[in-house]
């Protein structure tokens, strides 16, 4: 799951807000994974914040197809951010 995460960190479409100035944590026995037919994977979970930032934690899914021989994320939603 880290390298699959780090491997959408690059790919980032939130440059302007906080894409490459934080780490993102996954809270533990948050993540859920789930197939879905005719599209690949969904995962999803909790993640916390590093450095400080406004939002502590927050929601996320993950939408994941299998394409050239690997896993790729398609999709990052991220919601629900709670403020320190």
């Amino acid at each position: 799951m880290k390298k699959i995460r780090a491997n959408a960190e690059g790919d980032c479409g939130d440059k302007k807000n906080i894409c490459g100035q934080v780490t993102r944590e996954l809270v533990p026995g948050t993540l859920q994974l789930f197939y879905m037919k005719g599209y690949g994977r969904g995962g999803g979970g909790v993640h916390r914040f590093h450095p400080d930032t406004k939002a502590e934690e927050g929601k996320f899914i993950d939408l994941w197809r299998f394409r050239e021989g690997t896993w790729k994320i398609t999709r990052i939603l991220g919601y629900g951010h709670r403020a320190k």
